[in-house]
Formats: C-alpha cells, sequence, structure tokens
C-alpha cells in the first residue's frame, strides 16, 4: 500500500525535519494494521500527536489525548515498529499509478 499524507488536511501544527532541506522527506514501512488498531483508540481524543521515535527501534509514537471526567487528562501511548527506508534506497519506491476515478451519483 502506498500512502502520502498532506498535513494540512490532518494536523493543525506539523513539524518535520527530514534528510535536509532539499529532501525534506521520511520515508518508512510498517504494517498499516498496527497503524489501524492505534488509531482506534483516537476516534474521541482530545489531540492526537504522532512522532518518528528511535526507542528500542525506529517507532511511530502515537500520544492520544482522552476525555476524562476529571481535571487530569489520560493519555495513551502506542508504539508502533517501523523500518526507515535509507535515502539511497528512495528511488525503488514509486507513487502507483492510479486511474482516474469519478465519484458521483
Amino acid at each position: 500500500m502506498w500512502c502520502e499524507l498532506s498535513q494540512g488536511n490532518f494536523f493543525d501544527e506539523f513539524q518535520l525535519e527530514g534528510v535536509s532541506t532539499e529532501h525534506n522527506e521520511i520515508y518508512m514501512d510498517l504494517a498499516a494494521e498496527n497503524l489501524f488498531r492505534a488509531l482506534k483508540t483516537s476516534h474521541n481524543a482530545k489531540s492526537l500527536k504522532i512522532k518518528l521515535t528511535n526507542k528500542h527501534c525506529p517507532c511511530i509514537t502515537l500520544a492520544v489525548e482522552l476525555p476524562s471526567l476529571s481535571r487530569v487528562s489520560r493519555v495513551v501511548t502506542h508504539d508502533i515498529p517501523v523500518g526507515v527506508i535509507p535515502k539511497k534506497l528512495w528511488n525503488d519506491f514509486k507513487e502507483p499509478s492510479v486511474p482516474d476515478f469519478d465519484v458521483s451519483d
């Protein structure tokens, strides 16, 4: 599965530090089902932070702030292992061609 996310569609705040200013990207692979399971906890979230971290291995860390009846917020953290793809391999990954689509009644 190929996915490219435009930050403006999803995040109010966004900071990315890629390989360089010229290549301000990060290529990675991950198990989509792991991301899906983690995101299910965020459907009523007050906030969601997504970070690329290096714990015991590279991870996408999701910090989900959930509503609470008390003044203390509840934060659930998910660490999803990812494979960071070295820049020398980026040319091996091409965006798939997708046929034009029509969404109408």
